[in-house]
């Protein structure tokens, strides 16, 4: 579903500040990078806004949740005006949640699971499914099982992994149980937490990339089904060659680690852990998602691996629940999964989207901020010229390369699962819609 619209401009002639939500400081919000390029909104008739730009955007035709949220005026701008920590802790964003999407909430349980009802307010085609009910499942194995059983028309939940895919096209798809929709959408991702001072050296993080034998990986844990990515754009994209022409690389070399870690006063001792000049071993937390087995499989391997450079690695789990909580922060490495996908992505490299006290959900969880990156950034939304465009993006990752806010691994498959009978449910590539979900309305369930 997506929020409502509004009736107010964005920038007020007058000196009250409703409107100002998206740019707002005080107030969460994941992106501010689009909302900071928009003169005004200004209401249209009753189901449209005119948005003004301050220059030429390349993506006002295409503008997305994750970009702006359009909020009911009648709801919302008295406490936004009044009493911000009112507005932010409101319902609203919850289970009186209004928006324009073909269901409405009609029961959240949180941690449990949402039921949904069709909305007669709805603006297109009636739905043809009366209701839908999305459960939080966790577990993976819970899930399969799930699958198995029938439970679960469909599955849009976390990565099945590899292996799991094929186990449910031998289990669940050739026996006729319904389909394994796969498409290539994400990246396995090693994040760095920004203000952990183990890893604020480069050096360091060069050395944690020369230690992963990503081709072991591919080869050996993902059957090579998958390819190792050194960037996160999707090779055969619009741009691919251009990019991945000038980005650097960082072949599996434990030599090399060893020397990068030397410069900055580690060495391996006679037991084989690296240590400094107070003799202190270099303790290295490492942290993924519970009860993710292609996530803690992936997280087991690595560990291997940079345990054999000399790391004291230290794995510090925790279950989807609590990871998803604006509080949570990982120790020093934590591995996840990331969109492949250059514009998804852009908010994330945006150093005016830092996740701050005041902003904890804002977009950038990398901690990354390069005053450069963000000028090309601004570039590459106000040029119309796709060659442009490439030029800029190869020129971004490439500065990414250098930097190393993050560690691709490879690239992978994601999987939905749809029950036989559920017609509708929709592929996706990278650069598709968010959600699987985006047509829910065109749902059917047959025989």
């Amino acid at each position: 579903m997506l929020a409502g619209t509004t009736e107010r401009p964005f920038r007020q002639k007058t000196s009250s500040s409703a409107g100002q939500v998206a740019i707002a400081p005080d107030v969460p919000y994941r992106s501010r990078a689009v909302a900071t390029q928009i003169d005004s909104i200004e209401p249209g008739n009753s189901q449209s806004v005119a948005i003004r730009w301050k220059s030429f955007y390349v993506g006002a035709g295409r503008l997305s949740t994750r970009d702006l949220f359009l909020l009911p005026r009648h709801r919302l701008e008295e406490t936004f005006v009044n009493d911000r920590q009112t507005f932010v802790n409101s319902a609203y964003w919850s289970t009186d949640f209004i928006g324009v999407g073909p269901y409405r909430i009609a029961r959240w349980e949180p941690g449990q699971g949402v039921q949904l009802e069709i909305f007669d307010g709805f603006y297109g085609d009636r739905p043809r499914i009366q209701s839908i009910t999305f459960k939080s499942i966790p577990d993976i194995s819970t899930g399969i099982a799930n699958i198995l059983a029938g439970e679960v028309d469909v599955w849009l939940g976390s990565s099945l992994g590899s292996e799991t895919i094929l186990f449910l096209k031998e289990q669940y798809e050739a026996r006729g149980g319904g389909r394994v929709i796969t498409y290539p959408r994400q990246i396995f991702e090693i994040r760095l937490a920004p203000e952990d001072q183990r890893v604020a050296d480069v050096r360091v993080r060069k050395a944690l990339y020369h230690g992963m034998d990503r081709d072991a990986i591919v080869r050996d844990l993902f059957v090579g089904l998958v390819q190792v990515a050194d960037i996160y754009v999707i090779p055969g994209t619009s741009g691919w060659e251009e990019i991945e022409r000038g980005i650097t690389r960082y072949p599996f070399d434990p030599t090399r680690a060893a020397a990068l870690l030397g410069e900055v006063g580690w060495r391996r001792d006679a037991d084989g852990l690296l240590r400094n000049d107070r003799g202190e071993t270099f303790n290295l937390p490492f942290s993924t998602t519970t009860a993710n087995k292609e996530r803690e499989a992936l997280q087991a391997v690595v560990a291997d691996m940079w345990k054999a450079v000399g790391f004291d690695v230290v794995i510090q789990n925790a279950p989807l629940s609590v990871q998803n909580d604006a509080s949570y922060r990982f120790a020093t490495t934590d591995l996840s999964g990331i969109s492949a996908d250059f514009e998804a992505n852009m908010p994330r490299i945006d150093g005016r989207n830092l996740r701050t006290a005041q902003s904890p959900r804002g977009a950038n969880v990398w901690g990354y901020s390069n005053r450069e990156v963000d000028g090309l950034i601004d570039d590459w939304y106000r040029t119309p010229d796709r060659s442009r465009q490439i030029g800029i993006e190869a020129a971004v990752m490439h500065r990414i390369s250098e930097d190393l806010p993050i560690l691709t691994i490879n690239y992978r498959f994601e999987a939905i699962t749809a029950a036989r009978g559920v017609n509708g449910v929709p592929s996706r590539t990278a650069t598709a819609s968010a959600t699987n979900g985006w047509n829910v309305e065109r749902w059917e369930l047959g025989v």
